[in-house]
């Protein structure tokens, strides 16, 4: 009887250098799936390659070795998959995360023996009991893996109502945790919103889920103690909207105020719209709140439609004011190159930035990330330039994949990472920051100025490959 004892976690490296490279973030579901493990007696070795490389001598001891992996990251996963079979053939591996709860079928026929769909939490015990003889394989819900040359799919597992119930994530199980730059805490799951682009949904649902406070106050004192002394001086909130429930993030915050909890600096994502709630906004300045990452995504408003955004241009401006009143900055947070996108939108785009002093700035080009309706629609389409397992790396934001609607993949390409990235991480900029006695933010410009030519120098050829590609009848603009 296979007896599983010994268990290595890999969350994969991200794909290339970004303007994000320096933010050491794991993913939540490493540190979550390493403390199950722990606390049901197992010897667990968990790995983040983005702050520390895998022992392999450990991988030749491991009676099971897991990795978790998003889009960008699984054609990596699939060569470190093929890694780990040479080094240790008998060993089983079992891939989870959002692309293989996607593409299950494509992960087990890239080497691995099971794919975990959706939260992974109770699957991962169950699958460790069906490889260890005690239940049957078809039994573990949420689970994919091949049987007689067949791909089984068992049946979805349902999501962890209370969550509650999950502990606190044991960062100190990953190795070199001390590298992490910010303190993690996720307070909720699920998001009721249908952005068209975004994979959440799929994951964890369109239902709120929410963890008590008093379970948060005690994950926030907990981490402030497993990071004392290391890199991470910021608390940043996982949570795909933390003031979904607005209620309970002011009795939150409120708590944290009456226990007298020193908080640091701490940031999260949020909709614009909290702009809206004054008692809210006096509450997270008060605590420590200093900037909020938010989806903005487009200034264009056919595209906020296409997007279903629910938000209006002169919403957004005003709600950046309203953050700005209370010194809460603004993370600007924008995805180019939907179907109603067209150079002048994005000119206006790089404009609005700048007229309207966001803070800081994400500029993603749109990607079709399987399990989502447009990767569904450009694939019957045929408009995915780059598909596949091979590819996947270049699903990070920082690539155009797939032929837009008015423009030609390269002007989107050259437009976002070129010209936008350059006048918004500009040395003049950077001295504007300076002026206002912003500094942090004027050497995060510098830092991205940097960053930004040695990435354009990294992707020569891949820049050069879609300088002139164009499929079917879209880019109709025919000023371009």
């Amino acid at each position: 009887m296979t007896k599983i004892k010994k268990i290595v976690l890999i969350e994969t490296k991200s794909p290339g250098l970004h303007v994000f490279s320096a933010a050491k973030l794991p993913r939540l579901g490493i540190a979550l799936i390493a403390t199950i493990l722990n606390k049901n007696g197992f010897d667990v070795k968990a790995y983040c390659e983005d702050f520390a490389p895998i022992n392999y001598n450990e991988i030749k001891s491991a009676d099971l070795v897991g990795i978790s992996s998003i889009t960008s990251t699984s054609t990596r996963s699939y060569k470190l998959i093929n890694e780990i079979k040479k080094i240790n053939p008998k060993v089983p591996v079992v891939m989870g995360g959002a692309h293989p709860t996607f593409m299950p079928d494509e992960v087990i026929e890239n080497g691995s023996d099971y794919a975990v769909r959706g939260e992974g939490e109770k699957t991962i015990l169950e699958l460790i009991s069906a490889i260890e003889g005690k239940i049957d394989m078809k039994d573990v819900n949420g689970l994919s893996f091949k049987k007689d040359g067949n791909i089984i799919h068992n049946k979805d597992r349902e999501l962890i109502e209370n969550l509650d119930d999950l502990p606190f994530p044991d960062w100190s199980l990953l190795e070199n945790h001390k590298e992490i730059n910010y303190m993690p805490i996720q307070t909720s799951r699920g998001c009721p919103y249908a952005c068209k682009f975004c994979s959440v949904i799929k994951v964890f649902g369109r239902k709120y889920r929410f963890r008590s406070v008093d379970s948060i106050i005690a994950e926030i004192k907990h981490v402030l103690k497993t990071f004392e002394g290391t890199k991470a001086k910021r608390i940043f909130f996982y949570d795909d909207n933390f003031s979904a429930n607005r209620k309970r993030t002011k009795n939150l915050l409120r708590k944290i105020t009456e226990q007298k909890i020193k908080m640091p600096t701490w940031f999260s994502q949020e909709r614009l719209d909290i702009s809206e709630d004054e008692e809210l906004l006096t509450l997270m300045a008060k605590t420590g709140c200093k900037r909020i990452m938010a989806g903005i995504e487009s200034i264009n408003p056919k595209t906020l439609k296409e997007y279903n955004k629910g938000q209006k241009v002169e919403g957004i401006k005003e709600s950046i004011k309203i953050l700005h009143k209370h010194n809460i900055g603004v993370h600007g947070m924008f995805v180019l190159g939907a179907e109603n996108d067209d150079i002048d939108s994005i000119k206006k785009t790089m404009s609005f930035i700048i007229e309207n002093k966001i803070d800081t700035v994400q500029i993603m080009m749109l990607i079709p990330f399987p399990g989502t309706e447009i990767y569904d629609e450009y694939k019957k389409q045929g408009r995915l330039i780059f598909d596949g397992a091979k590819n996947w790396y270049l699903y990070d934001g920082h690539h155009v994949v797939f032929q837009p609607n008015l423009i030609a993949p390269w002007d989107l390409q050259a437009k976002v990472s070129i010209d936008v990235m350059s006048s918004i991480y500009s040395y003049y900029r950077a001295l504007s920051f300076v002026f206002h006695r912003q500094i942090v933010d004027a050497l995060l410009v510098i830092y991205s100025n940097k960053i930004q030519k040695r990435w354009t120098k990294i992707n020569k050829d891949f820049l050069d490959k879609i300088r002139d590609i164009h499929i079917g009848p879209y880019c109709v603009d025919k000023s371009i």
